[in-house]
């Protein structure tokens, strides 16, 4: 058996903001599977990243609302060191 690896570039379709966005659509199916508890702490932990991630995007497109609710749902499923976010969310805003 023989494999191909692919290396990832800049211009890979797993660094577009697609990509990243969809992480979050994404996990919350894979979480309501049965999961052994450490590959469930794991996956928990990558949706709060992936949350995260999302809201940043959000919040460059200048979805400020949408940034909110990503975030917040971040912290919700343990996100809490994303919590200095909470400041760049409170400082668009005052734009």
């Amino acid at each position: 058996m023989t494999y191909r690896i692919y290396k990832d570039n800049p211009f890979s379709v797993s660094r577009s903001v697609e990509y990243e966005k969809a992480a979050a659509d994404f996990l919350p199916h894979v979480l309501k599977l049965p999961l052994d508890p450490p590959v469930r702490r794991r996956l928990e932990s990558r949706y709060a990243v992936a949350l995260n991630t999302r809201a940043v995007h959000e919040l460059a497109e200048g979805k400020v609302l949408n940034a909110w609710a990503s975030h917040w749902k971040c912290l919700r499923h343990g996100g809490w060191r994303f919590l200095p976010f909470t400041r760049r969310l409170l400082w668009a805003e005052r734009r």
